[in-house]
């Protein structure tokens, strides 16, 4: 298995999409932890305003998110990935220029935010799609493993140096950063050399989108595996977004007595656990994805509602980083079960499905614990997401096993 890793890293289009990544997700973490830190100094507090910025920043997806996946089936991928990541490094430079004037409040965060979910649901199908284009088909769970593990790498640190640059200097200097990544992921996917193959017919009327859209949808009601596989983990993620954006800030804030060194620890602790999941599952032998991946999502919210029980940092450090590893687990293997399930011309139209009912239960979220948490003891928040995540696992174990045993009978007639 470790081969398989070398092999990949010798593929130069592979290790400029790798690199390139990384460097966003770096610029990402840093990003992440500064936006969420001044959020909460700039609204004094107002954890139901700061949970309407994330609500707004995703969304766009609800008409984005089918656009990006349509778009990316009929366009260059790879000019997508560029031209959106040199338009994201230019909205994020408006943050520290804000910030130097003294003039950042609220609602820039949210224009910002807003502005960088509409480019980032281009990109993301569009990448997302691409790595099956460039790569066989045996060698995507290791391509994902990696990537995931190599993102969670930069997540290990970013927050960290977030946590350490916030407590020393201005949060212009880490946007300033993450303007930066974003340019220099630009330039590694230019470097690509890259065919462009067209795989849909283009479609001028609007319609056509419409005509695009359902028919991905005929083809997942068909793959009801991957379809639930999608649906389910949008439920999930609807049930614990808001507590890794919201309620682990403030339950760092006022459970742990800590500060952004903390938050930043606990956030990279979490990261180096997605690295080792990661890693990880890319080694294993699995027999069925869908099922491994729903027991982990099921593993994931019991360890969530835990870490919100205790009152010990250095408990919820531990548990923070197993957290991690079974989010790489579902990570992983959700990308892997679209990618080789769906062919090549419907794959940006089903990640851009998936993205958009991930991101909009993402905002949804980051809105409904925003509220939670002016009504309840920051305990219970985690106790209601991690509850409903493990629920939603068990579900989706019992919905494959039966799928499971459809399949064979039919396949015994």
């Amino acid at each position: 298995m470790t081969n398989n890793y070398i092999n990949l890293f010798r593929d130069k289009k592979f290790f400029l999409i790798w690199l390139g990544q990384v460097l966003s997700k770096l610029g990402d973490a840093l990003d992440e932890i500064a936006l969420i830190w001044i959020a909460i100094k700039v609204s004094g507090d107002n954890y139901l305003g700061i949970g309407l910025v994330f609500f707004i920043r995703f969304l766009p997806y609800l008409i984005f998110g089918i656009l990006g996946g349509v778009y990316s089936d009929r366009l260059n991928r790879k000019h997508i990935m560029i031209v959106t990541d040199i338009a994201r490094g230019l909205v994020v430079t408006s943050l520290p220029i804000l910030i130097f004037l003294n003039r950042l409040e609220l609602w820039h965060l949210a224009a910002v935010s807003l502005i960088l979910t509409i480019l980032r649901s281009f990109f993301q199908p569009a990448l997302q799609a691409f790595v099956p284009d460039i790569l066989k088909k045996e060698q995507l769970i290791h391509a994902n493993a990696l990537l995931q593990a190599s993102y969670e790498f930069s997540g290990v640190i970013g927050p960290a140096i977030g946590g350490f640059l916030l407590s020393i200097t201005s949060p212009a200097i880490v946007f300033i950063i993450d303007a930066m990544t974003f340019f220099m992921s630009a330039f590694a996917i230019f470097l690509i050399s890259y065919r462009y193959r067209k795989n849909l017919e283009p479609k001028e009327s609007p319609n056509g989108i419409l005509v695009d859209f359902k028919e991905t949808v005929d083809l997942l009601l068909q793959k009801t595996h991957v379809m639930w596989s999608i649906l389910l983990s949008a439920a999930a993620i609807l049930s614990i977004a808001g507590i890794l954006r919201l309620a682990i800030p403030s339950y760092t804030s006022h459970i742990l007595a800590g500060d952004s060194k903390l938050l930043g620890t606990i956030m990279s602790v979490m990261g180096l656990g997605t690295v080792v999941g990661a890693l990880i599952i890319g080694k294993v032998s699995i027999k069925s994805y869908e099922k491994l991946m729903f027991l982990g999502w099921a593993v994931y919210g019991l360890l969530l509602g835990i870490m919100g029980l205790t009152h010990q940092p250095l408990i919820a450090i531990f548990i923070a980083h197993f957290v991690g590893v079974f989010g790489a687990v579902v990570d992983v293997l959700l990308v892997s079960i679209i990618q080789i399930n769906i062919p090549i011309k419907f794959m940006g139209k089903t990640f851009g499905f998936f993205s958009t009912l991930a991101n909009v239960g993402d905002s949804i979220s980051g809105l409904l614990i925003g509220y939670l948490l002016t009504k309840f003891p920051i305990p219970y928040i985690f106790l209601f997401g991690g509850g409903s995540a493990v629920l939603i696992g068990f579900l989706g174990i019992y919905l494959v096993s039966q799928w499971q045993k459809r399949s064979e009978r039919i396949a015994l007639r």
